[in-house]
Parts: C-alpha cells; sequence; structure tokens
C-alpha cells in the first residue's frame, strides 16, 4: 500500500545541495508525497504513515533555508519598470479590507460619488493630524491657545462635534461626521423626508432651499448656523401638500 509512498520519500529524500530544474521536481515530489501520506491518515493501520509525515516534516526543518532558496530562485526577477510600478504596493494590507466599512457608509447615507466620501475622508484625517499638533504643544503657549478656540469654533459651527469643550472631540471626526451634515440627512432630522432616499428626490428636483437659495446638490453641507434655514421652496408642490394636510389635521372635529 505505502511502496509508492515509500519511493517518492526515499528518492526525495537527500541532501538539498540542488539547484534548477532538479530543485524545482524535488518540491513537487514532496508536496506529491506529503499529500499521499495525508490520505491515510483518517486509515486504522496509520502508523507507517505518520512515521513518514514526521521523517518528511524533520527533513523540511532541516533544510528549510535551501527551499526557500529555492523558491526564490523559480521566481524571475523583477524588471526595472515593473519595480518601480509594484514599488509603492503593499501586497500584505490590501484596501478591500477597509472597502467594506466605506460600502457601509455609502449605503447608510446614500452617498452616490465615492468621490465624496474620499474628500470627506481626507478631510476628517487632515482635521486629526492639526489636532494632534495642537495638543502637543505647551499647554500655556498663547498659540496653542487661540488655535484651539479657533479650531473648535470651526469645527463646532460646521456641525462636526456637539460641544466646544476639548480636543479630544476632534479624534472623533470621520468621513461620517461629514455625511451626516449633508442636505439629505438634515431634511430627514426636520421631518421634510421619511427616508434619505426620498430627501434626495426632493433635492434633486428643487423642492428644498437653504436660506433663500433652492439647493439642487444633495452632497451640499449644511452648517450649524445654516439648519434652521433648511425649508421648502415657496412655489414647491410639496411644501402645497404638506400645508393642505397640516390645515386638514387641524381643522376641528
Amino acid at each position: 500500500m505505502f511502496s509508492a509512498c515509500f519511493a517518492l520519500s526515499f528518492w526525495s529524500h537527500g541532501s538539498c545541495d540542488i539547484t534548477g530544474q532538479t530543485a524545482r521536481w524535488e518540491l513537487v515530489a514532496r508536496y506529491s508525497a506529503w499529500r499521499f501520506y495525508w490520505r491515510f491518515l483518517w486509515c486504522q493501520d496509520r502508523e507507517p504513515a505518520v512515521s513518514c509525515l514526521l521523517r518528511e516534516i524533520k527533513h523540511l526543518f532541516q533544510f528549510k533555508d535551501c527551499y526557500l532558496n529555492t523558491l526564490s530562485k523559480m521566481v524571475r526577477k523583477l524588471k526595472y519598470h515593473e519595480h518601480k510600478l509594484l514599488k509603492k504596493v503593499d501586497f500584505v494590507n490590501w484596501d478591500v479590507d477597509k472597502n467594506i466599512h466605506e460600502v457601509k457608509v455609502l449605503r447608510k447615507y446614500r452617498v452616490d460619488k465615492r468621490e465624496d466620501y474620499t474628500k470627506y475622508n481626507k478631510l476628517s484625517r487632515n482635521i486629526r493630524v492639526v489636532a494632534r499638533k495642537i495638543r502637543d504643544l505647551d499647554d500655556k503657549d498663547r498659540f496653542r491657545i487661540s488655535s484651539t478656540t479657533r479650531l473648535l469654533e470651526k469645527i463646532y459651527g460646521m456641525g462636526l462635534i456637539p460641544t466646544k469643550q476639548s480636543l479630544q472631540l476632534c479624534e472623533m471626526v470621520s468621513a461620517s461626521s461629514f455625511c451626516r451634515r449633508r442636505l439629505p440627512t438634515i431634511a430627514v432630522k426636520l421631518r421634510m423626508a421619511q427616508n434619505l432616499r426620498t430627501a434626495i428626490m426632493f433635492i434633486e428636483q428643487g423642492h428644498i432651499r437653504v436660506g433663500p437659495e433652492a439647493i439642487t446638490d444633495p452632497a451640499y453641507l449644511v452648517t450649524r448656523n445654516m439648519e434652521d434655514l433648511v425649508t421648502w421652496v415657496e412655489s414647491s408642490k410639496v411644501k402645497q401638500h404638506v400645508m393642505e394636510y397640516n390645515e386638514e389635521d387641524q381643522s376641528p372635529l
């Protein structure tokens, strides 16, 4: 039963001072032997397979440097232009892992353009970097005190943080913070629409204005002061339906 197994083992069990095509054939043969041993591990008479596997593992650790050298030689050296193109490519940490969170945010806030999310991410990162640099300054430095006040006033005015108490709140700023200040999200918050999908439709059709100006871009960011000025356009049909519904609802029985 184990004749082929022992044949592969003894044929490939020897010194590893070989290079080129012979080394490649040895690696193939050893891989085939491992697969062959693994099949018989679940049989009743598995002692020969276990002993062969132990011998192969011992051989692998004994000549591991040689095998790694052989595998490295099997892959050709990159050309100059290939090395330049792959210089900044990280083959260990893939950007696809971060894409899951990105897709969740895009779906949650109905962000159609990925470029908007990229801008929000970049801006939030810049805010965190500036906050850390200010925090590293001396506590009694006048520049730190004035910069802290200006930064917190700016971010609080944009509606990205709830209060102006500490620079620690700047660490909470993310792309989602900007998405929560988009006009569709504010419209849902003010109960002008039931969901983001309807709010985006109203905005694109020109039913909502901020101050005196009608806004048709769903990516419009509403500051904290402008939030009270979000209302319907005077000639909006949706506004007429809302007013008629409110009058009927408030009419005496």
